[in-house]
């Protein structure tokens, strides 16, 4: 008989508010949410431990529910850590999952370029992150499938007929959320340069006025004063910034003086649209940062910035660059969803099967996204609170070769106790251990846990 580590501590709180409406389906998805989150990087059947609950998992997911209810659970569950903060970043971003190599499954379209011949859907994500950079969960995941190519420049504001719908529907989850959490948290939708589109801020200003946006600009309008990006550049300085661009591919450490501007504009519908006289007229914050003598042969740093945030003095344009900044942490998610919870790899027959799958690795995903971050910016707080009692007295005696102590050890060293486990050296200088490593040590952590179950006998009373 095999003794599984039990994650219910976490699972059965993240699930509690689910909206499927058999009790037994919802019991059936922590239970997979548990297997999964025990081994990331395994397949569904693999982390499933047994073939009755591996059934058991494909069934469910063939069942006919809703995606969105594998998730609603969770995005109740991640309101309620909304709430407390004063300001939360809503980070959406959009990806491209490739399933090309499996050509049985039914109902994909395609993705990337029509040369490429490329299979898969898209997945958009908005993921609640605060001003540490901690991911405090996952608010909405969409998925769709492109038939044929982009529609092309459209005659009048249609967004929600297109595509870009999944931006305005994003940001109609954010006002749910900022109702839910009422005026003491400020939730800021950040999006990059995708998402620089005129019913995106008319979309915000008249249907998610309890929501603020961050946008990397991408177009020069033309604006009633001249051209934005020329705007922007005309206005004095607020003050510098003094930056560290971290080392990359060919490009050495390097420190960076940034000069800040911003200025309030006014963006107009396009003027192509028939009813674009009819469009109200959006007033936002422009900011641009700009490195104005990088060293010879770098590229300048620029970036320009759209916002509903004032950015009248220094510390508050820093303040909203240091926002714009925390939209990284979707890239990370991104990776761990598909390296980490290799969604790419599901062996599901149909799209609406993977649609289901793609909600619940987003949750795991976050997961260890939060495990990794809490880590790092409450590594004194006990490991109690991610993981169950086997796992980290088998950790503890692994790693430390010794017996475990009555109370758990803290989350930061219990983290980099995982990491180790996945190949983090923890040299000094090596910094924070990242995903990649954690999620193989969560998956050898399972194993230790289970030889701690089998083969440590439990205290008895008496």
């Amino acid at each position: 008989m095999s003794h599984k580590p039990s994650q219910t501590g976490w699972a059965q709180e993240e699930f509690a508010a689910c909206t499927l409406k058999d009790p037994r389906q919802i019991k059936r998805l922590g239970k997979i949410a548990e297997d999964m989150m025990n081994q990331p990087q395994a397949s569904l059947h693999a982390a499933s431990g047994d073939w009755a609950a591996s059934k058991a998992a494909y069934r469910f997911f063939a069942s006919p529910i809703k995606a969105d209810a594998v998730l609603s659970g969770h995005r109740h569950k991640t309101i309620e850590r909304l709430r407390g903060h004063a300001v939360v970043l809503a980070v959406q971003d959009t990806t491209a999952l490739n399933f090309t190599t499996q050509r049985a499954k039914r109902g994909l379209g395609s993705i990337g370029t029509k040369s490429s011949g490329a299979k898969g859907f898209y997945g958009h994500t908005t993921l609640a992150v605060d001003l540490e950079g901690c991911a405090l969960g996952v608010l909405d995941v969409q998925s769709y499938v492109r038939q044929g190519p982009p529609a092309k420049r459209q005659r009048k504001a249609e967004a929600l007929q297109r595509e870009s719908a999944r931006w305005l529907n994003s940001l109609a989850h954010c006002q749910q959320a900022a109702h839910c959490c009422g005026p003491s948290t400020q939730i800021i939708a950040v999006a990059d340069r995708e998402a620089d589109f005129y019913e995106f801020f008319a979309y915000a200003a008249q249907e998610a006025p309890q929501v603020g946006v961050l946008v990397r600009a991408k177009h020069d309008r033309e604006l009633a004063g001249g051209r934005l990006f020329a705007q922007i550049r005309e206005q004095p300085a607020l003050g510098e910034l003094q930056i560290e661009v971290p080392r990359s591919a060919g490009r050495k450490k390097r420190p960076a003086h940034l000069q800040i501007r911003a200025t309030i504009v006014h963006l107009q519908a396009p003027a192509h649209w028939r009813d674009a006289a009819q469009r109200p007229v959006l007033e936002l914050w422009a900011i641009e940062v700009w490195e104005a003598a990088p060293p010879k042969g770098q590229p300048a740093i620029c970036w320009r910035l759209l916002t509903t945030r004032p950015a009248k003095t220094l510390a508050a344009g820093v303040e909203i660059v240091r926002f714009y900044n925390l939209r990284w942490t979707i890239e990370v998610w991104h990776k761990i969803l598909k390296s980490g919870c290799q969604v790419e790899a599901h062996q599901l027959r149909s799209f609406e099967r993977l649609e289901r799958v793609l909600r619940l690795d987003a949750i795991i995903a976050w997961r260890v996204l939060y495990l990794m971050s809490q880590g790092r910016s409450h590594p004194e707080q006990s490991c109690a609170v991610a993981l169950e009692e086997e796992q980290w007295k088998a950790l503890y005696s692994f790693t430390q070769k010794a017996a475990p102590p009555e109370r758990p050890p803290s989350l930061g060293e219990a983290m980099r106790w995982i990491a180790r486990l996945g190949g983090f050296a923890g040299r000094k200088g090596d910094g924070h251990p990242g995903p990649q490593v954690l999620w193989r040590g969560l998956a050898k952590l399972e194993t230790l846990a289970q030889a701690w179950l089998t083969f440590v006998p439990p205290k008895t009373c008496g």
